[in-house]
């Protein structure tokens, strides 16, 4: 009769419980006189939940403090491959700008030493700034290096290959991009209630990252950036949706125009406006379905207006873009397909909230504006 050997299961739950029971005996044998050994067990649990948060905390210090060293090492790079000075005045950081972001007056060059024409490594940023948080600073040092990216890449002729920047460049453009969103969010949802909320900085960082995607010609980095964005607009449509606060307009018309300025480039707009376009379907339902029961939401029947006015901005944002016009047959499907949407949300609730549904027929008339006609032949 054969035996059955243990399997890695039946040790790895031994093994589980005698450790449990080793460090119940050693809680017992160490607490203090004064301490019950539950007691002691928490106060543990606590020193070593603070131990991981602790480290936790120094690696992101870490990672932020490594990617400002790559941003520094890129410009160095991408500004020795420049050709002369001339064309190096071209990579300046826009001092106005950059100051109006931090802050600070201007300064006026110093006569005694020249003056650097060459974008100021992130490094170098003041990182102690009082009324500044961390991930304030994160966000615009990121948001800085990706500006000078596109001021760089302006100066193709400057380029290793003419038209592109190398790959990895291109890789710190995405690290960069993915962290200055997560920064993003975390500081909105954080101090979304604070009036002294630094939306102009916020708005060049989105506007950076929307602009940078043309930058990434490598299309799995390019892809990555594009997921990283609309993680971004959910995030803030949530924010835009659950805002309980229904007199903030202002905070709101603020969240919107960063999603109008999210969904600037052509290949994402289309991407965007179908995540808002999910959000104004669930709307409908809710508003359907409040007819036969008393599931009506007010506060998201109200904030449901944002979400059709950033419809509204982005279709008359595109109206303006001439590679959206020059697709044709698959722009008219893209139009064809949203007007059948909207069209459909408007089932059954026509009399009853006439308001939303004005606004849905404003944006189905906008469609049926900036659909291109059929190409002959």
């Amino acid at each position: 009769m054969s035996t059955r050997l243990p399997s890695n299961d039946d040790l790895s739950v031994a093994s589980i419980n005698r450790l449990k029971l080793a460090a119940a005996t050693a809680i017992i044998r160490c607490k203090p006189a004064e301490m019950t050994a539950k007691e002691f067990a928490q106060s543990l649990g606590q020193t070593l939940r603070k131990k991981q948060a602790d480290w936790k905390d120094r690696a992101e210090k870490l990672e932020a403090e490594l990617l400002r060293t790559r941003q520094e090492l890129t410009v160095a790079h991408l500004r020795v491959m420049s050709s002369d000075h001339e064309q190096e005045e071209y990579l300046e950081w826009d001092v106005e700008e950059l100051d109006s972001m931090q802050g600070n007056p201007r300064t006026e060059p110093s006569a005694v030493g020249p003056e650097l024409t060459y974008p100021t490594p992130p490094s170098s940023i003041p990182m102690e700034h009082p009324p500044c948080s961390n991930l304030e600073n994160l966000l615009q040092s990121n948001t800085q290096f990706l500006h000078s990216m596109m001021r760089i890449r302006s100066l193709s002729d400057t380029m290793e290959h003419a038209g592109s920047l190398p790959v990895d460049t291109q890789h710190i453009i995405k690290d960069s991009s993915l962290r200055a969103m997560e920064c993003l969010i975390h500081y909105i949802s954080r101090h979304l209630r604070d009036a002294s909320l630094p939306w102009k900085l916020m708005n060049d960082a989105v506007s950076g990252v929307a602009r940078v995607l043309e930058c990434c010609t490598v299309e799995r980095i390019h892809q990555e950036i594009v997921r990283g964005t609309l993680g971004l607009a959910e995030e803030l449509l949530q924010l835009v949706l659950q805002n309980q606060h229904l007199d903030d307009h202002l905070t709101q018309r603020q969240l919107c125009c960063l999603l109008v300025s999210l969904a600037t480039p052509a290949n994402l707009a289309p991407l965007i406006l179908q995540r808002v376009l999910n959000h104004i379907q669930a709307v409908a339902s809710m508003l359907r379905q409040s007819l036969r029961s008393t599931g009506f939401n007010p506060t998201l029947y109200e904030n449901s207006f944002y979400l059709l006015a950033i419809m509204d901005d982005i279709l008359l944002s595109l109206r303006t873009v001439p590679s959206v016009h020059n697709r044709g047959d698959k722009m008219q499907r893209a139009s064809s397909e949203m007007m059948d949407i909207l069209e459909g949300c408007l089932l059954h609730i026509s009399d009853d909230f006439p308001l939303f549904c004005q606004q849905i027929w404003r944006i189905v008339s906008i469609l049926e504006w900036i659909r291109p006609s059929k190409i002959e032949g």
